[in-house]
């Protein structure tokens, strides 16, 4: 029974301090994720949480190595709960002035536990002007334990000239406007089969034709021409000017070719001669 007793005694005296100082905090690094270029700032983000107990905790702002290829500014700092934890978050704001592959160093985050925690000295900070530049001061000794993250690699690119950024838009606009172009011409054979439908006569055909010539959009003014030669059956000469046509609307639709308006009116005329001599 003393024994039980005894054992009772020290599993209490060891494991109690744990449950009343409940979880110790979690620290994560968010690096950035997107393209980082000389002289554009890029914030690294440190998040400490941790499950609120009967023992307050204090954490300290991120500490690690001065950075040589650019400037560091401490950002915004908050600490509050979320969803039944507390959550601790410190921005690191950097300027890059060197191009090339930098290493970010590994930083320590220091907290504090305590029944009542008094307000640390803090190197960082914020005056009335805003944020400042970090300057290394000597803190008063404060008994602490610490977190540490990893270093991780930063790629810092040159940043595009202007010319380089102006000569790129121009080609995306000459590109667009080309495909653009391809796309209407080619998505025009779909938009006139659907206008063909409603042409149900060859003298329909022409006069859909005509309007498409004085518009000068000769793509559908070769597809009306075509439907009105197969509109006029199995005359002696429409294979021949079927065939013709057929060639003229690949070569406007896939070749970029741009007739002359004489050959506009040539083969206009000699469809309307077609049309004319299939109703004799």
């Amino acid at each position: 029974m003393l024994r039980l007793f005894v054992l009772s005694i020290f599993t209490i005296s060891v494991f109690f301090p744990w449950f009343a100082m409940g979880d110790a905090p979690e620290l994560r690094l968010v690096k950035p994720d997107s393209k980082i270029v000389v002289g554009k700032e890029f914030n690294v983000l440190f998040e400490a949480s941790w499950t609120p107990s009967e023992i307050a905790i204090q954490v300290l702002p991120p500490q690690f190595d001065s950075i040589k290829w650019g400037k560091v500014v401490y950002g915004h700092s908050r600490m509050e709960l979320e969803n039944s934890k507390m959550v601790y978050e410190q921005e690191i704001r950097i300027i890059p002035n060197e191009i090339g592959t930098f290493e970010f160093p590994p930083a320590n985050v220091a907290y504090i536990e305590s029944d009542e925690v008094s307000t640390p000295f803090d190197p960082h900070k914020k005056t009335e002007e805003g944020e400042v530049e970090v300057e290394k001061e000597t803190e008063p000794e404060i008994a602490r334990k610490t977190l540490t993250t990893e270093p991780f690699t930063v790629s810092v690119a040159e940043e595009a000239s202007p010319f380089f950024r102006n000569a790129l838009v121009g080609v995306l606009l000459v590109m667009s406007v080309f495909l653009f172009t391809v796309w209407r011409r080619r998505t025009g054979t779909s938009g006139m089969s659907s206008a063909q439908r409603n042409l149900n006569s060859p003298q329909a055909a022409l006069h859909a034709a005509r309007q498409y010539q004085l518009d000068h959009d000769c793509y559908p003014f070769f597809q009306a021409l075509l439907k009105a030669v197969v509109l006029t059956g199995a005359h002696a000469n429409s294979k021949e000017l079927r065939s013709k046509l057929e060639k003229l609307i690949r070569k406007v639709g896939y070749q970029e070719y741009t007739p002359a308006e004489d050959e506009l009116d040539s083969i206009f005329r000699e469809v309307e001669r077609l049309v004319k001599s299939s109703r004799d």
